[in-house]
Parts: structure tokens; sequence; C-alpha cells
């Protein structure tokens, strides 16, 4: 009779115990989901946003910074303000398509800049949604584009006139989604570019290009690799990488995750 009592007490004493590690397992997954949330609120402010950020852009493997429009209307916007007269300009041959500056002088412009302009162009425009992996992308001056119509004729609204010669880029549709953690931890952000611009600049990368997966299921796609790869590297980023930081960076239309990359430079031609 008193074994069993003992067995008795010893048991409850026990499952005593193990609810009492449970609870505090709870409490520090509690307070460890606070400390991310404290944490990534102070990241996400203490970053400042640049001027170019209501754009489309990138900075290229050459470290110079490339604009682009989101639609018509920043495309203008890019001509009036952004676009100075010797530099080089892109847009490709299709149907809404957005028109990107490099903010650079065009003789100390790389070849490799120019060929990820003309990536990035073509990923943003309408050949995106038709499906297609490649595409012809114009390359001019800043000087060869006029919002003047020749004398007679009428330019509809968004729409623009380029005079002279163009080089022609063969373009690759793909882009990388990547994550940047500032050097002391400070703040992140999350990327859109060619892949080769952003080799070494990001704790965690997924390559898209166009596909079967609706938009909306290819944001929370790479959004879930892009936290397991930053969960790997042991950065705490990795909870705090949402579905809204990827989306409105994903081309319009659907598209699929590159497992093997090509991140070769696109030609360019005349």
């Amino acid at each position: 009779m008193l074994h069993r009592l003992a067995a008795e007490e010893r048991r409850k004493a026990e499952s005593a115990r193990s609810k009492i590690a449970e609870m505090a397992k709870n409490l520090d997954a509690e307070a460890k989901k606070a400390k991310t949330k404290e944490l990534e609120a102070a990241m996400r402010a203490a970053r400042k946003r640049e001027w170019y950020e209501r754009f489309r852009w990138f900075t290229s493997s050459e470290g110079v910074l490339v604009i682009a429009g989101k639609d018509s209307d920043q495309n203008i916007s890019i001509i009036r303000n952004y676009l100075k007269p010797n530099q080089w300009a892109l847009h490709a041959d299709v149907h809404g398509s957005p028109l990107a500056a490099v903010q650079s002088d065009a003789q100390a412009t790389g070849e490799a800049t120019i060929s990820e302009a003309a990536d990035f162009v073509a990923s943003y425009s309408k050949a995106w949604q038709e499906g297609s992996l490649s595409i012809k992308v114009s390359a001019f001056l800043g000087e060869q584009v006029s919002l003047s119509p020749p004398s007679g004729t009428y330019l509809s609204k968004g729409a623009f006139m380029i005079y002279g010669k163009k080089r022609e880029v063969d373009a690759q549709l793909r882009l990388a989604i990547g994550v940047e953690v500032e050097k002391e931890g400070k703040w992140f952000r999350v990327l859109a570019a060619p892949p080769s611009a952003l080799k070494g600049r990001v704790s965690a990368v997924v390559v898209i290009k166009p596909g079967e997966t609706a938009r909306q299921k290819l944001a929370a796609d790479v959004k879930k690799r892009l936290a397991y790869e930053l969960k790997k590297a042991g950065s705490p980023v990795a909870e705090m990488i949402r579905e809204t930081d990827v989306e409105p960076l994903l081309p319009s239309g659907s598209g699929t995750i590159v497992t093997d990359a090509d991140v070769s430079s696109s030609k360019i031609e005349g």
C-alpha cells in the first residue's frame, strides 16, 4: 500500500515537472517571438529610404545605379528628371516596357552594367507575362529621347520618341530576389536584380524566371526559400521576411524558381 502511494506521488511529481518544463518552454518561445518582433521593427525603422526606391532599381555588378519606371508615368518622370543626355537608356521592344536610365556617364559605363540593365528591363516588361525567356532590348543615349512628336503628329500619353541609331541587346528574362543585411546588422532589405548584380551582396537569394506558378504562390515560395537560407546561416532575419517584402518585386504574371541559375551576361550588338 505504501509502495503504491509512493509510486503515485512520484508519478504526480514527474507530471508536474513535465508541465512546468513545457510552460517554461512556451514562455521562452513567446519571449523569443516578442524579442524578434521588437528587433524587426527596429531594423525596418533604421533603414533610410533613398530617392530612387520609388522606382524599380538595382545596383549593377560594376557599382552603377540603374532606375526604371514602374509604369508609363514613371517612365516620363525618369526622362524629364533623371536621364541625362550622356547616359544610357534602355527599353524593351514590346508594349508596356519600363524605361531604364543608367546613372553614369555612357563612356564610363561597362558592358556588364548595360547587359544587366537590359535583363532588368526585359524581366519587368509584358514579355514576362507572355512566358518569353529572352527578347531584344534597345539601348540608346538620353540625347536621343524626346517627348515632342514630329511636326504634324501626336504622341499618346506615356509615349516618347527615340531618334537615331540604337544598340540591340539580347536580354534574358530572369531575376534574383535577395536579402541584403547591413554589415552591422542594423537593417535589412529585400532586393530584385539580375542574378550577377546580387552576387556577394546578399545573405540569401532566389532566382526566378517566367513559369507556371501564380504570382501570389510564387511570392510565398520565394519568401519560404529565403527564410530557409537565412535560418541555415543563423540570421535572425529569417523570422522577419514577409511575403509583402517579396510580392512588390515580382514581375506581373506567373513564374518559377530556378534551381541552377545561368548568370552569364547578355550579348550586345551594334
